[in-house]
Order: structure tokens, then sequence, then C-alpha cells
């Protein structure tokens, strides 16, 4: 029987933990590579049971990590690493080349799109539309000279969001409701460390929000199910603290 040897990265320990504890239930020697300099933040997921070996990196820097990986886990059998962020999703992808002589990784087999390219919010949209699927009106604002230039037409309330997550993160989503508070929040982010492009988005007041996971296998995407989100957090805008899980027709319905 061939070895099942899965190596998990990640920066923080609630989706990290989901993965280990997933491989680990599915037979995996799980090996955990945190790319964090916070060890609180990824401390519970390196106490699972399932994990065999924590190696935890305090840089974001891709050519110290990557030769990290080579010469820590290179020797395992058939072994697969599994990205649990949107950093180490893009980090991935950025090396995939040369990580693929040593491991199993996903990446985007694709000409034109990476990672990185994929998880521009403004792309995504442009993408959208393509195919004919709506989305609010938006804005892309770049960050330059220490400040950011604002297009006459922003329509209010809008929703601010770093035009990637691997720039803003999670922390970085709030609606203004007029142009007084959007350049309060746009001088927050020009004095900390996101510094980073953002896009502007109509704000929508909906009553009832979906989340879709899937994966791609080539020719074949699977969505097995559709999270109608219960709960946000309030912390973190956009995660969902409670959903259900429908079936994936009732999206048709």
């Amino acid at each position: 029987m061939s070895a099942k040897n899965a190596i998990v990265m990640g920066s923080n320990y609630s989706t990290t933990l989901g993965v280990i504890r997933s491989l680990g239930e599915a037979g995996y020697d799980v090996y955990l590579y945190a790319a964090t300099s916070k060890h609180n933040a990824i401390k519970t997921a390196s106490l699972s049971k399932y994990v065999k070996q924590t190696i935890q990196h305090h840089d974001h820097d891709d050519r110290v990590i990557v030769e990290e990986l080579i010469r820590s886990f290179s020797k395992l059998e058939n072994a697969v690493i599994l990205p649990a962020d949107d950093y180490t999703s893009v980090l991935l992808g950025r090396n995939q080349e040369m990580l693929k002589k040593y491991f199993r990784i996903p990446y985007v087999d694709h000409e034109q799109y990476t990672v990185e390219y994929l998880m521009n919010k403004a792309n995504q949209n442009m993408i959208a539309g393509n195919f004919g699927i709506k989305s609010a009106e938006c804005w892309k604002v770049q960050y330059q000279d220490g400040g950011y230039d604002l297009p006459e037409n922003i329509q209010f309330p809008c929703f601010i969001k770093p035009l990637a997550s691997i720039q803003g993160g999670k922390n970085g989503m709030v609606c203004a409701n007029n142009m007084s508070e959007l350049k309060k929040q746009l001088s927050v982010f020009a004095q900390s460390s996101v510094r980073a492009d953002v896009l502007l988005q109509r704000y929508l007041n909906i009553e009832e929000e979906y989340s879709m996971s899937g994966i791609c296998t080539g020719d074949r995407v699977i969505i097995p199910a559709l999270l109608t989100k219960i709960c946000i957090s309030k912390r973190k805008p956009g995660v969902t603290v409670l959903g259900r899980v429908d079936p994936i027709d009732r999206i048709g319905g």
C-alpha cells in the first residue's frame, strides 16, 4: 500500500484545523507548515492528534519557504501539499513549477489565469460578466503616492474591500454611507500596513446570502452543496459564523 502523506500549509487555526482533521480521518499522515509569525494563531491546529510534525516560518518570503518545504518534506513518499488560506494558495501558484518536481500540489492549469489573478475581485467581476452573471456596480481604486484618487461617480452606500484578500483580508471590509466616511476609512488604510488597492462596490441590502465551494478537476467542476448564511461575523465581515447546508439544486428554486 502506497504512503498517504499530506502537508497542510496555513496561517490560522480554524480552516487549517478543518483540513487537518479531514485528511487525518481519511488515513493521511499530516505535516503542518505554519506560515505565520503569530504562534497562537496556529497553536490549536498544531495540537491535533493527526499532526506528525509542525514547522513554523515567521516571514512571508516565498523563496525561503519553498526551500524549507523541499528540505523538510521532499523525502516523504507521494506527498501532497494543500493550502488552507489565500496566501499559501498564491505561494504554491507562484512556485508550482519548482514544487511539482517534489510534491503533488493543486494549481490552475490555464495559460491566461493564475490563482493570484483569479483572487483579484475586479477580475472576478469581469469574468462573471463575461458569462452573464450580474454583480453590483464597482469601482477599482489604486493606492498611490500615500493615498487614493477617488472617482466622482461613486454611489453610496458602498462596500470597501481590499482588491485581493492576500493584501488586506477581512478586516479591510467595511461599509461607507457617504464620501466623508469613505475618505476616513481609506485614510486608515493609507496609514496602516494594508496600503492596498481597493474595490468599492455598491452596497446591496440583501435578505439572504449564499456561499458555494467547489473543486475543478480539469474537465469537471464539483459543487457538493449550497451554504445558506444565517449569521455573519461582526469582527470578520463575510465570514460565516452559522449556516445551513442545502442541496445545490435549491439555487434554481
